[in-house]
């Protein structure tokens, strides 16, 4: 595992694999040019699924069901032992709890501050995608999502109960985001849906012939930012149910946005970052010659992706390309 880059400016917490319950993959963070690597923690399993972070601490989840919480000096505070393997699913921060799925349905609580087992639970279905907390009603909720059918479980974050589902649809590759109460999804529907937590409301807006979904969208209520397998690039409105704008630079898009106040920026197939503006999805950049690109992440100044093996560092007003640092062979989207 590469630990935080030299010179970084912690700007808030990354409790999801993107950032925060919307995933939008965008953060305030001010960093160098180039960045350097500080240190490397090696859990003993590969970790294939980004690192979270709150509070100055990392969690990271390995492939052999291994939790670690590491302090951003690269030393160990915890090791928790799940037992068996997980997901590909990261971890959730939700206050003083982190929460861990595993693909067979499990789903595990732990002490922020300890590791210490709180409660364990299962749901039906297929578990890769990290957990979301959702308020709704007053009530916290530890949302997960079903692979096979998007079907979506709400889970009380004090005890692990059930307290809400939803219906299915169809099988769903990405991960869902939440905003607002509301959780969303695009899969191979060609569709994306909008669903309340806690209510038996569901918004379902297409995009399209072909445009089924492979990866998660960006939810910034009502506004969601997603591609598609055509190569095409949305903002739909799910409050009127109604695309934006579209772009499409002609590859396929099986990576997650990233979205902030000004650019949507993302990875295609041809191994291109493409910057658009959020507003109306005109082409502001591209930056070609990737090869097998990472969901990316925005900062104040930069674009970061990972892309074979490396990590990739861009200039955020012209894509232009600053340093790649070899990590490993196989590694995790930034965060």
């Amino acid at each position: 595992m590469l630990g935080p880059l030299s010179g970084m400016s912690f700007a808030g917490d990354w409790v999801t694999f993107r950032g925060d319950m919307g995933l939008t993959g965008a953060s305030d963070a001010q960093l160098p040019e180039p960045v350097v690597e500080r240190w490397r923690y090696a859990t003993g399993s590969p970790v294939r699924v980004p690192v979270v972070g709150q509070d100055e601490m990392m969690v990271a989840v390995s492939d052999a069901g291994g939790v670690f919480a590491i302090s951003t000096e690269g030393s160990l505070l915890w090791q928790r032992d799940l037992g068996q393997a997980v997901s590909e699913a990261p971890a959730l921060l939700a206050g003083d709890r982190v929460i861990v799925v595993g693909d067979d349905g499990s789903v595990w609580a732990l002490e922020a501050a300890s590791g210490k087992q709180i409660w364990a639970t299962s749901v039906s279905g297929v578990l890769r995608a990290g957990a979301l907390e959702v308020v709704a009603d007053g009530a916290t909720n530890i949302v997960v999502m079903s692979a096979s059918d998007g079907t979506l479980t709400g889970l009380d974050v004090r005890d692990g109960q059930p307290r809400w589902s939803s219906r299915s649809t169809n099988r769903t590759d990405g991960p869902p985001a939440a905003s607002h109460g509301r959780v969303a999804y695009g899969n191979c529907d060609a569709a994306v849906h909008v669903f309340e937590v806690g209510k038996d409301a569901h918004v379902q807006v297409a995009l399209g012939d072909e445009c089924q979904m492979g990866a998660g969208a960006v939810f910034i209520y009502p506004y969601l930012f997603a591609g598609n397998r055509t190569g095409q690039m949305s903002c739909v409105d799910a409050a009127r149910g109604t695309i934006v704008w579209r772009q499409s630079k002609g590859a396929a898009v099986f990576t997650t946005p990233a979205v902030d106040t000004e650019l949507v920026v993302y990875g295609d197939v041809d191994g291109r970052v493409i910057a658009l503006s959020r507003e109306d999805g005109t082409e502001r950049w591209v930056h070609g010659g990737g090869d097998d690109l990472s969901s990316p992440v925005l900062t104040a100044e930069h674009v970061f992706v990972a892309d074979a093996g490396h990590l990739k560092q861009l200039r955020r007003k012209d894509g232009r390309f600053i340093v790649a640092i070899p990590v490993s062979d196989d590694i995790s989207a930034p965060s």
